[in-house]
């Protein structure tokens, strides 16, 4: 895979994070997060990067670790109201 490849890849997954970030918190937690951002973290998780591709490893790393941490606030929110 060619770097240019890789770093699409990261930034798919970071647009659609951050397209995320625009919503209020009720259009937020109507849409379906980790429908949406799981298939961009298997793609991003699964790169093969060469170590001297630095910034694109601390990138993909980032990219993950935020997508991850939105699932999370989703999640919570769901389960929040399940338990009210």
């Amino acid at each position: 895979m060619k770097i240019a490849e890789i770093r699409r890849a990261i930034e798919s997954c970071n647009w659609s994070r951050n397209d995320l970030s625009g919503s209020t918190m009720a259009e937020f937690k109507a849409q379906n997060v980790p429908a949406r951002l799981n298939p961009h973290i298997t793609a991003v998780r699964s790169l093969v990067i060469a170590p001297r591709f630095k910034n694109e490893i601390e990138a993909q790393a980032w990219a993950i670790k935020y997508a991850d941490r939105v699932i999370a606030r989703w999640t919570a929110m769901h389960s929040e109201v399940v338990a009210a």
